[in-house]
């Protein structure tokens, strides 16, 4: 209601503008997004390097900030300490476990990350190629634009070498959970 619309006392089309911005950032955690944002970070990237402002004082550049910020900021689990970085890790296996099975179940075709994730070896495989391949691109970009974010990636990178395929009942992100409820 009214009194829970803290953009209530806003013009209309101020708030329309505030509203779009915020579609904006949620649509930039859709992973289909993924690819295009590293894509234009790295862009920016190179302009800095080339002596360039990496963002200019533009409405584009400001939404194109937004969206970045908003995507780092929701692949961000493996920038956390330990215990927080597995967690997050522990459930986003959780949910493509879920949703392999629901795949199966509609007989649609399975992704080929989330199939057997009852097995340590799976989950191992999917938390590196994650980390390796969607995590770390994104947030070497970043560091290069906000330096302070150096200690953050760096943990990114501390998750990684953690997995041991040698000994996998070594690594700390194993979901047990699934392992006891099998395929």
């Amino acid at each position: 209601g009214a009194e829970t619309d803290i953009f209530g006392a806003m013009p209309p089309d101020d708030k329309a503008d505030v509203m779009r911005l915020v579609f904006l950032g949620i649509m930039a955690t859709d992973m289909q997004n993924h690819k295009a944002l590293v894509q234009d970070l790295g862009e920016r990237v190179q302009r800095q390097n080339a002596g360039d402002p990496p963002f200019l004082p533009t409405p584009e550049d400001a939404q194109a900030l937004l969206k970045i910020v908003v995507h780092a900021s929701d692949l961000s689990g493996q920038c956390m300490e330990p215990d927080v970085a597995y967690e997050f890790g522990r459930r986003v296996l959780e949910e493509f476990y879920y949703q392999a099975h629901k795949e199966r179940a509609e007989q649609l075709p399975e992704s080929v990350f989330m199939k057997n994730l009852h097995l340590p070896l799976s989950q191992a495989k999917a938390q590196l190629g994650f980390l390796h391949y969607v995590v770390c691109p994104l947030w070497k970009h970043m560091c290069v634009l906000f330096p302070e974010l150096e200690p953050l990636a760096a943990k990114v990178e501390e998750r990684a070498t953690e997995i041991d395929f040698d000994n996998l009942s070594s690594w700390r992100g194993v979901n047990e959970k699934l392992v006891e409820q099998g395929e």
